[in-house]
């Protein structure tokens, strides 16, 4: 097999591996090529956890950033709630604080 082959047919097996179809077409044959798996299949576990990590930050950062706004918007509605309870007078600032 020519270089370029190699390469095509090692990368086709890393992906069937990794995305955990494994499709059993390929296989490794020697010891060689079951060590080779074996650090394909650690690197694609360590590189999928780091991904899903930082994913999940990202996520956890989006919901934090609007935070702030939506609890001055619950207060807003609370306090125009009490306002429309109230005849339609405004609340004093002291009893909000």
């Amino acid at each position: 097999m020519s270089f370029k082959q190699k390469v095509i047919l090692s990368t086709y097996y890393s992906f069937t591996t990794l995305s955990t179809v494994g499709l059993g077409d390929l296989s490794p044959r020697c010891d060689n090529e079951r060590l080779l798996a074996v650090f394909v299949m650690l690197f694609g576990v360590l590189s999928t956890s780091l991904l899903m990590e930082n994913f999940s930050l990202m996520l956890k950062t989006l919901s934090n950033y609007n935070k702030q706004y939506e609890k001055s918007q619950q207060l807003n509605l609370f306090i125009g709630t009490l306002k429309k309870f109230n005849d339609n007078y405004s609340v004093a600032e002291d009893q909000v604080k």
